[in-house]
């Protein structure tokens, strides 16, 4: 789950530093891209690219680690919007494990294997992000309303906020309460469809010691990774 991050070059430097260990430790890779856009911004980078992994159909690569990781790892180096556009989703698959990356969404999701998930979480220990367990659900009413904590999303009835545009994470045991501040930077098409959602909760209230505990214990592990 990536923190705070402003500057786009860091957010590419955090998520190739967590990318890196599965690429080193993968199997195999299938990547779906925009060809097109990506050949004539950088015919280099993708020539090296489309010459070592197998295209499988109109923007699905699949590729070995043996032979491909680092035309691969050329590719993410890109730093422009085209690393957030046209590189639409990348899998890696390991012996016993999957690694599912979405750069546009920020979505980074792991599927097993515990050797991958430390290496990992060594790999981003100096970076504003945090590999959580997403096993658990912790839900609770407030002021009559649903909310569950379902990582990497915060929910209040049906809707979803990422945790990954939080901004501020402060924590009150007195009187059980978390106050979150978030992101709320977007482009024009963002902001117009900003107005259409809810806004993301500010402050949670939770009665109930035992979940309270269990809540904060999840936030104060973002802070700590993120600082």
């Amino acid at each position: 789950m990536f923190g705070p991050i402003e500057e786009t070059s860091t957010e590419i430097a955090v998520a190739n530093a967590a990318l890196q260990p599965a690429l080193d430790r993968g199997v195999e890779a299938s990547v779906r891209l925009n060809g097109e856009q990506l050949s004539t911004a950088y015919p280099e980078h993708f020539g090296v690219f489309e010459g070592c992994c197998d295209r499988e159909s109109e923007g699905l690569y699949h590729c070995s680690l043996d032979a491909c990781s680092d035309p691969l790892a050329g590719l993410l180096s890109i730093e422009t919007w085209h690393r957030f556009v046209a590189i639409e989703s990348l899998r890696i698959d390991g012996p016993s494990w999957s690694l599912w990356y979405v750069p546009d969404h920020r979505t980074f999701e792991l599927f097993g294997g515990e050797d991958i998930a430390t290496a990992i979480r060594t790999a981003i220990e100096e970076q504003p992000a945090a590999l959580l367990a997403a096993s658990e659900h912790i839900s609770w009413t407030q002021e009559g309303h649903r909310y569950a904590l379902e990582l990497p999303s915060l929910c209040v009835e049906n809707r979803c906020y990422a945790l990954s545009k939080l901004q501020k994470i402060d924590i009150d045991r007195e009187t059980q309460s978390i106050t979150l501040s978030w992101d709320d930077s977007n482009g024009l098409v963002g902001r117009v469809i900003g107005h259409l959602r809810t806004s993301p909760p500010k402050h949670l209230s939770i009665a109930d010691t035992e979940t309270f505990e269990r809540v904060a214990g999840y936030f104060e592990q973002l802070r700590s990774a993120w600082e």
